[in-house]
């Protein structure tokens, strides 16, 4: 479950930079930075699952 969690974590935070971009090329600067917002949502959970599954880890 935790290698399923961080995967999903680190393909959002991947996808959201093409959301970010596409926003950015719009002009729509409020819609990018909640794309950041969630995208380093995504890193910090994905960081964090990275370091449960290593406690876990013989």
């Amino acid at each position: 479950m935790i290698i399923w969690a961080v995967e999903a974590s680190l393909h959002n935070v991947w996808k959201l930079e093409t959301f970010i971009q596409d926003a950015d090329a719009a002009g729509n600067s409020e819609l990018a930075d909640w794309f950041r917002r969630i995208q380093e949502n995504n890193r910090t959970a994905g960081q964090q699952g990275k370091e449960m599954l290593a406690q876990r880890l013989p």
